[in-house]
């Protein structure tokens, strides 16, 4: 008899991550707000500042990166439509 938690499950899921989500992870994540933390505690001189400026940060980044891709892509939309011939 199996055990409850070892059951033979022959479906699985694949997640693929591609290379730009994981770089563009360490450079806005690792790298950007690193380098925010720095330049805040440097010129204000304060630690919890710096904290909030890096924890905010890379979802605001995030968030406006997203808004000008769904721009991009409206307006392409847009253009393809008007430049075909009726």
């Amino acid at each position: 008899m199996p055990l409850p938690w070892k059951k033979r499950n022959d479906e699985f899921v694949v997640i693929i991550v591609p290379v730009s989500a994981i770089k563009q992870m360490i450079m806005i994540d690792f790298i950007g707000s690193s380098a925010l933390f720095i330049i805040i505690k440097k010129t204000m001189y304060s630690d919890p500042a710096a904290f909030v400026g890096s924890w905010l940060f890379p979802p605001l980044v995030k968030f406006i990166l997203k808004r000008i891709d769904a721009q991009h892509l409206h307006t392409a939309k847009r253009r393809r439509l008007i430049s075909v011939p009726s």
